[in-house]
């Protein structure tokens, strides 16, 4: 749980940041390179970013020194450009996004870039990849191996193959580049290397199922990781484990010769962890299962960690107030959204949306409702108005659910800053090119998208989720043709009442208002709930803070293991009928909880995970 925060005026920073979730569909590389104006090899040499002429969004280009050209023009250089990006104290991200670092290498396959950035100027052509991460065929130095999120090589000489086999011409060289020639080591130097590794490994990794993004600790244990700190990675949830990425500087926790603590970041997904220490001996463990993972925003600030780069997860809020008033995509507590009109007169649509946007607010309790009146407005826009629309948007991409954050300084009592973000608005849009189903009979046909499913796989982005490598679940980063309602919201709903179980619990800058449960939640299943047993506990099973609600003022509580032993205890010194208690120290297992009440002593069992 957040510690209780007061304002500081003085240092108080707004900033907006917009997260892009979309629905990645697949499109094989023989279309790719069909639509491409350009194919080229090359590496990331530095990045940097931009907002467009009118600042409605962050862009940023990435310059790429190119040594192969397989199509259009041959350039020395050209610009990459990605949605997102941080210029000053606003920023926006989009998920799942194109992700580059500098020094990333591998085949770029892209089109034209067609919006004019301010203060941006160049004779190098800008361009942008086609269906985002799909348009990066990325190098692994590691293993030779290349990959997007849905296709993998052996090796880059069978893409090379491939690309020449598609284009009917041979690729021209713009410089000789050995990207996997890595430095040779003396065979002392080389001997001793491999003696350590023999010598070492990855024994454990603990919890083997955890949460992302929420600061969930991972302890890694072994031997051989060294005195001094190395790089922790995990597999990229956004391309279904297709890469790998470092964790920040600033999420391992503590590292010593056999044993690494580290956060999992918001973006890890299932599969195999990794460690490489700083003498570049590399250990990995496989094993590791992402329940569930949440949005965040990367953002470095030089009054916080020195200025490096801190992840955080966006808090969901009631209302925002801008020059003393609410904003208009606020109602009463609730995030309201308007549809477009196009959409509102497409009946099937709406009802298909709403099934399952209904059942996520009801069953994980997001304060979420839907307008009476339409709205005029199709393309998203920082506007306050949350925004449901049909309109044509990315090759390779189903919907997204764009989600600005504004954000600001809180200290708390030790005078140490933090940064607050929160959820300021949330546009949905879906392409309007696909053949969607919008009937709720389960016979989507092969040539159709499940447009239910697809819905809902929005609304989880919009209520905090992110992505996750397990294709029978929801939140899986792709989608294919066919019937999919048989793949459930359950999943989300613990992960999402956990995150406005922990919202609710903070205190945000007065310019936020805390946000609260759904009606439907509290009045459908409380009620239910309260009719069978004078207590409820949720979320159930739980990752960070166990909420317990009583039709009578909770006296004390008392958590215990499978041994009877007390690991926690909370007394209520005022007559409280609610209560949260920080169980994210936990290790995953079962317990229970004891409550006592003016109606008597009631135990339940819960499930930490």
């Amino acid at each position: 749980m957040f510690k209780r925060y007061s304002i500081l005026f003085a240092l108080l920073v707004f900033s907006f940041v917009s997260a892009q979730d979309e629905f990645l569909v697949k499109i094989p590389i023989k279309q790719q390179v069909a639509m491409a104006s350009t194919v080229v090899e090359g590496k990331v040499v530095s990045k940097k970013s931009y907002w467009d002429t009118g600042r409605k969004n962050i862009y940023t280009v990435h310059t790429i020194d190119v040594s192969k050209v397989y199509k259009g023009a041959s350039k020395q250089q050209i610009h990459l450009v990605s949605l997102g990006g941080v210029v000053g104290f606003q920023a926006q991200i989009a998920k799942p996004q194109l992700s580059l670092r500098p020094n990333a290498v591998g085949v770029f396959v892209v089109n034209a870039f067609d919006r004019t950035l301010e203060d941006f100027e160049s004779t190098v052509p800008l361009y942008k990849a086609i269906g985002l991460s799909q348009g990066f065929y990325r190098y692994n130095l590691e293993n030779t191996s290349v990959s997007n999120p849905f296709v993998r090589f052996s090796n880059p000489q069978k893409l090379d193959d491939t690309l020449k086999s598609l284009t009917g011409i041979e690729p021209k060289q713009m410089k000789a580049v050995d990207y996997f020639n890595k430095k040779k080591s003396s065979p002392l130097t080389q001997t001793n290397v491999a003696a350590v590794a023999a010598a070492s490994a990855i024994s454990s990794i603990s919890p083997t199922q955890i949460a992302a993004g929420n600061k969930s600790v991972l302890t890694i244990s072994g031997s051989g990781f060294g005195a001094s700190q190395g790089e922790v990675f995990f597999r990229l949830a956004d391309d279904g484990g297709a890469t790998d990425f470092a964790v920040l500087e600033t999420q391992i926790v503590s590292w010593t010769d056999s044993e690494i603590q580290v956060e999992v970041p918001g973006d890890a997904g299932s599969g195999a962890v990794k460690v490489k220490t700083v003498s570049n001996t590399e250990f990995s463990i496989s094993g590791l299962v992402i329940s569930h993972s949440y949005i965040t925003v990367n953002y470095s600030d030089a009054n916080i960690q020195g200025g490096k780069e801190v992840e955080y997860r966006p808090h969901h809020i009631s209302s925002a107030q801008s020059g003393g008033a609410p904003s208009g995509n606020f109602d009463n507590g609730s995030y309201v959204f308007s549809y477009h009109t196009d959409f509102k007169n497409n009946t099937a649509a709406v009802t298909a949306f709403e099934d399952g946007f209904d059942d996520i607010v009801c069953g994980a309790g997001i304060d979420f409702k839907i307008s009476s009146l339409s709205t005029s407005v199709k393309t998203p826009a920082d506007d306050n108005i949350n925004s449901i629309s049909f309109d044509l948007v990315n090759t390779g991409i189903l919907g997204q659910a764009i989600s600005r954050f504004s954000g600001g300084y809180i200290s708390d009592v030790n005078g140490d800053l933090s940064l607050y973000w929160a959820f300021k608005e949330i546009d949905y849009v879906f392409d309007e090119s696909q053949t969607w189903d919008f009937d709720l009979d389960g016979n989507t046909t092969s040539s159709e998208f499940d447009f239910n499913a697809v819905a809902r796989h929005e609304t989880g982005h919009a209520a905090g989720l992110g992505h996750v490598i397990d294709n029978q679940k929801i939140m899986y980063f792709s989608a294919t043709t066919g019937p999919l309602q048989t793949i459930t919201s359950n999943s989300m709903f613990n992960p999402i009442l956990s995150k406005i179980t922990n919202d609710k619990n903070t205190t945000p800058p007065s310019f936020f208002t805390a946000t609260d449960f759904s009606s439907c939640y509290q009045t459908s299943l409380h009620a239910q709930i309260f009719k069978e047993k004078s207590f409820i506990v949720f979320p159930n099973p739980v990752a960070e803070i166990l909420s317990v609600e009583s039709i009578s003022p909770i006296q004390n509580a008392f958590i215990y293991d499978l041994k009877g032993s007390v690991l926690m205890h909370s007394s209520q010194r005022e007559d409280k009928t609610s209560f949260s208690m920080d169980v994210s120290h936990l290790n995953p297992g079962i317990y229970f909880i004891s409550l006592r009440n003016d109606q008597g002593v009631y135990s339940q069992k819960f499930i930490k995970n």
